[in-house]
């Protein structure tokens, strides 16, 4: 017998963090708030299979869905500049936020940060940076327009 799907919206933060999860009817199956840890956040979220999870890429995510992802969930970025239901909300709490990810997830509508060939963006950002060899030089302020 499989899984049944579900969706978790996760709003991180430094110590303590909320996560929604909604079932297939988007009906609310848990809000909880949870110190922010690896142990915490596979306790809480259980099995992997048929979970998708979204969590904003505000700064800090990467060791979240690096864990997540190698623990078997399916994660989604959400790019949070293009996240709109979240910024245009008229209450802001950690608790809605975590929902309103996950609902957008269910229905398709996450603005997704993930880069084209799927994997985690700042992996790809960092195989693109140039070596110091390659790289530009800079200008410094008051060398007379002289590159150093």
């Amino acid at each position: 017998m499989s899984n049944p799907t579900r969706w978790v919206g996760i709003d991180l933060h430094r110590r303590r963090s909320q996560i929604a999860m909604i079932d297939e009817h988007g009906g609310l199956t848990l809000q909880k708030r949870i110190p922010t840890g690896r142990e915490t956040f596979t306790e809480a979220l259980g099995e992997p299979d048929g979970t998708h999870v979204a969590l904003e890429a505000t700064y800090g995510w990467e060791w979240l869905a690096e864990l997540l992802n190698d623990a078997g969930f399916d994660v989604h970025l959400a790019h949070p500049l293009r996240t709109r239901a979240i910024a245009a909300a008229r209450v802001k709490t950690d608790a809605v936020d975590a929902k309103t990810l996950a609902h957008l997830l269910r229905t398709g509508m996450l603005a997704v940060a993930r880069s084209p060939t799927g994997r985690p963006r700042y992996r790809s950002r960092l195989e693109s940076r140039p070596t110091s060899a390659a790289a530009p030089t800079v200008r410094r302020r008051g060398s007379g327009g002289r590159r150093h």
